[in-house]
């Protein structure tokens, strides 16, 4: 089929995967590369892509520089792989949703001097990660400087949560930011316990101060957020809900969603942090929704009776706040050699 024959697609879904009875792709990979008929599309602005794994994204001929969305989310891809795409879609790309795999580190000869690049359109972005400890100079490369929703999801079970990685993925885009959901996810396996929605449970809360550090700098980078989604393995202690309580951290903060350990801090930290707002002209504002998800044996009997009569006294105050059980999977066992 020769380019220029769809003039006037807009959106472009494309699934190319393998079946479960396959084991090779259905046509050789230079096939696709031969695939033209797309090359050449004025009006593509939205694409949608699910590859098999040995299928390269670039494969395809398509339009990328002319995008505004593009879902890979789907598709796993080396650091290189998304870095080629950025560069190629910075000028319009407006959404973007990827899966990138850190098994091997970035191309060597990459230069790092000059090879930052700047999506200047972007607005939302999705990473889905798998060991981003391999190589963390992909996430000093990348500025977002229009960045407003980010929605990072670390899918290797039982790796702590590197919060340096993300801090500085996120210095360019400290005045636009206002949303920041990270969240732990991996495919649904048999014998596994899912959390709620996408939640996959699978890190313990951490709190040492080292802990506290890195997360209290990754929220004084993303200080102008409205919405802020974290998961139970990251533990937000005491010291820095006070300064939440305070508006010293996360001022326009409306929307939270967090694990709590202690419940009761959480509780006292809000109704403070209503008082602040209502006697301050900041312009600090009130946070009205939020939703926690406390550990399971935290969640019954009296303990539970006392959280719901506090919650309905926190309702009165044009709060919307909702209890939620949850399960902390164990740690892996320790394997002496």
């Amino acid at each position: 089929m020769a380019s220029g024959c769809f003039g006037a697609l807009k959106s472009l879904d494309l699934c190319l995967v393998i079946s479960p009875e396959q084991t090779i792709p259905p046509f050789p990979l230079e096939a696709y590369s031969r695939f033209h008929a797309l090359a050449i599309a004025p009006r593509l602005r939205s694409v949608i892509v699910r590859l098999h794994d040995n299928l390269h994204p670039l494969a395809l001929r398509l339009p990328w520089g002319q995008l505004t969305f593009l879902d890979l989310v789907t598709t796993a891809m080396f650091p290189e792989s998304l870095l080629t795409i950025f560069r190629i879609c910075a000028p319009r790309l407006q959404s973007g949703y990827f899966y990138i795999k850190f098994d091997k580190p970035i191309v060597p000869g990459l230069p790092l001097s000059n090879g930052s690049i700047t999506m200047w359109a972007l607005r939302s972005l999705r990473l889905k990660l798998l060991y981003p400890d391999a190589d963390g100079r992909l996430f000093s490369i990348l500025q977002f400087p229009s960045l407003q929703n980010i929605w990072i999801e670390l899918h290797n079970s039982f790796q702590e949560w590197n919060l340096i990685l993300y801090t500085n993925l996120l210095r360019a885009s400290s005045n636009s930011l206002r949303l920041l959901m990270l969240s732990d996810f991996i495919p649904n396996v048999e014998g596994q316990i899912q959390g709620n929605d996408n939640h996959l449970i699978l890190r313990r809360p951490h709190d040492t101060p080292y802990h506290a550090t890195a997360i209290e700098g990754l929220f004084q980078v993303a200080s102008n957020i409205e919405a802020l989604y974290l998961p139970v393995g990251l533990h937000v202690d005491g010291t820095t809900l006070d300064k939440i309580a305070c508006c010293i951290l996360l001022p326009r903060l409306r929307m939270l969603e967090l694990g709590a350990i202690n419940a009761w801090h959480v509780i006292s930290s809000v109704r403070r942090r209503h008082q602040n707002v209502l006697t301050s002209t900041n312009g600090h504002s009130r946070i009205t929704r939020i939703q926690m998800l406390v550990p399971e044996n935290m969640y019954h009997g009296i303990e539970k009776t006392a959280l719901d009569a506090e919650v309905r006294a926190l309702n009165f105050l044009d709060i919307t706040f909702q209890i939620k059980p949850t399960c902390i999977l164990p740690l892996p066992p320790v394997v002496h050699g």
